[in-house]
């Protein structure tokens, strides 16, 4: 899960719309915006992130998808430093 980060000035904008009606609220996540009523309001997304949310993936499923990458990686380490294999075996 990611977190929007909006100014002090803007989620107190969104509290303020929130006493006349329900707010109705519209986040893009490609473009980095929530919308509410007239107000746009920008927000950064690391890349990672927005990639995470747009593909509808959580932080364990994508590391799962690198499995090979990290065997792979393993496989080169206790290459490197076969003594790390007694350690993990304990």
């Amino acid at each position: 899960m990611a977190a929007i980060v909006l100014a002090e000035r803007e989620v107190d904008a969104l509290f303020a719309m929130t006493q006349a009606a329900p707010l109705h609220a519209t986040v893009d996540v490609l473009a980095g915006a929530l919308e509410a009523g007239a107000l746009r309001f920008g927000f950064a997304l690391a890349p990672r992130e927005r990639l995470l949310l747009t593909q509808d993936v959580d932080w364990i499923g994508a590391t799962l998808a690198q499995r090979e990458r990290i065997a792979a990686f393993e496989t080169a380490r206790l290459a490197r430093q076969p003594w790390l294999a007694r350690v993990l075996d304990r």
